[in-house]
C-alpha cells in the first residue's frame, strides 16, 4: 500500500529534513575534519521508502543528527573512524534487523509447509528448509560483539550485510514477485505449456499481493518446485526434454489445486 502523504506528514518531513541538512551546513564551514552524513532530499527520501513505519525509522534517524555531539568522530584501537552519528544509528538497525530475523526464524520454526494446499509432516526447521537455514546463518553473522572492536575490513562487511537484511520487505517482496511471474511464463514456454492454462495460474497468482505471495511461496513446497525447475533449465542451456514431462505435470496439478493452495 502506498504512502499517504497528508499535510501534517509533509509538514513534518519538511522540517526534520530541514533542520538535518542545515547542521550539515554548518559544520561544513567549521574548520574541522568531520565525517559528515550526506544531505538528502524530500524526494529521495521517498524514493526509498516503502512503507509508513519504515518512513518513521528514516525520519527518526535523521532527526537523531540534531542531537548535540552526533557529529563527534569515534577512533578505535582497530584503526576505524566513524561519527559517533554513524555508530548509533549502526547499533540501532543492527537490533532492529535481528529482531526481525529471530522472529522470522521462529515462524519457520513452527511453520509447516504445504504442497498442492495439503499440510505435510515436519516444519520448515526439522525439514532443514534451505530458507530456514540461510535465516540462521544470517542471523549468526549479525553477532559480532562490539562493533567498535571489528576491524576496519569486518566492519564494512557488516555494513553491507545489514543493509542488505535491513532493506525494506515491500521493496524485496514485489521484486520477487515479478521475477517469480517472469520465470514461471519463460519455464512454461520453453515446454510449449497450454497458454490459456498459463494465463489462468498467472491471473490467480498476481491477484495476491507481494506479502501474500513471498508467504505462499515459502510455505507451499509446489510453488517453491517452479523455481527449481527454472534453474535446472538454465543449466542445461535450454535442453530439457528429459524434465517436460515433469514441469507439464506439475504445472497442471498446480492448476487443479490453485484455489486450495491459495485459500490454505
Amino acid at each position: 500500500m502506498a504512502i499517504r502523504y497528508d499535510k501534517k506528514l509533509n509538514a513534518e518531513m519538511n522540517r526534520i529534513i530541514k533542520n538535518y541538512n542545515q547542521k550539515i551546513a554548518r559544520l561544513e564551514k567549521q574548520e574541522k575534519d568531520f565525517l559528515l552524513p550526506t544531505k538528502v532530499s524530500k524526494r529521495e527520501l521517498k524514493e526509498n521508502v516503502y512503507t509508513r513505519t519504515e518512513l518513521r525509522r528514516r525520519l527518526k534517524e535523521l532527526q537523531r543528527f540534531s542531537t548535540r555531539g552526533m557529529e563527534e568522530t569515534i577512533k578505535t584501537p582497530t584503526g576505524l573512524e566513524l561519527s559517533k552519528y554513524e555508530y548509533v544509528n549502526l547499533k540501532k538497525e543492527s537490533a532492529r534487523v535481528k529482531r526481525q530475523l529471530t522472529r522470522d526464524i521462529k515462524r519457520l520454526e513452527t511453520t509447516i509447509p504445504t504442497v498442492f494446499g495439503k499440510q505435510q509432516s515436519a516444519t520448515f526447521a526439522q525439514m532443514g528448509d534451505t530458507q530456514y537455514l540461510n535465516l540462521v546463518a544470517r542471523r549468526k553473522a549479525l553477532e559480532k560483539g562490539e562493533l567498535l572492536n571489528l576491524s576496519p575490513d569486518v566492519f564494512r562487511q557488516y555494513k553491507k550485510l545489514l543493509e542488505k537484511s535491513g532493506r525494506s520487505k515491500v521493496y524485496y517482496d514485489n521484486i520477487f514477485k515479478e521475477n517469480y511471474i517472469d520465470m514461471l511464463t519463460d519455464t512454461a514456454y520453453r515446454v510449449g505449456y497450454d497458454r490459456e492454462k498459463l494465463e489462468l495460474l498467472k491471473s490467480k497468482l498476481m491477484k495476491l499481493d507481494s506479502k501474500d505471495f513471498l508467504r505462499l511461496f515459502q510455505n507451499e513446497k509446489a510453488i517453491g518446485a517452479i523455481l527449481d525447475y527454472y534453474m535446472v533449465s538454465q543449466a542445461n542451456f535450454g535442453n530439457i526434454e528429459d524434465i517436460e514431462e515433469d514441469i507439464t505435470n506439475l504445472y497442471d496439478n498446480l492448476i487443479d489445486n490453485i484455489d486450495q493452495i491459495i485459500g490454505g
